[in-house]
């Protein structure tokens, strides 16, 4: 590499046209494995995408199942709480219905 006589004004040695053309051979080296890794992690992040929407999807159709199956029975607990907050209130007020109210837990 480089010419062993000449030198430049910095005393470095000049570059010779084989020199610039080695350099570039590198360079071109250099760059061609770069792109390779570029375009393995680009394959690694779509194969990594893929497997993450198949499970959003599994987990998208639990929670649906989930919900499907929740939906009614929180409409059954809603109406077995009014029920409860109904007969309750009935059953206070018949406890509280004697002449000495005996029983009442009502403050009196």
């Amino acid at each position: 590499m480089g010419t062993a006589g000449k030198k430049s004004k910095a005393g470095m040695p000049e570059k010779t046209a084989n020199d610039y053309v080695e350099e570039g051979k590198r360079t071109q080296e250099q760059t061609a494995r770069s792109l390779a890794r570029s375009t393995k992690l680009v394959h690694d992040m779509e194969d990594m995408g893929a497997e993450a929407a198949v499970a959003l999807r599994a987990q998208t159709e639990q929670i649906r199942a989930t919900e499907h199956e929740v939906a009614p029975r929180t409409g059954s607990k809603r109406a077995f709480d009014t029920q409860v907050s109904v007969n309750g209130g009935s059953l206070l007020c018949s406890l509280c219905m004697g002449p000495d109210r005996r029983g009442c837990r009502l403050p009196q």
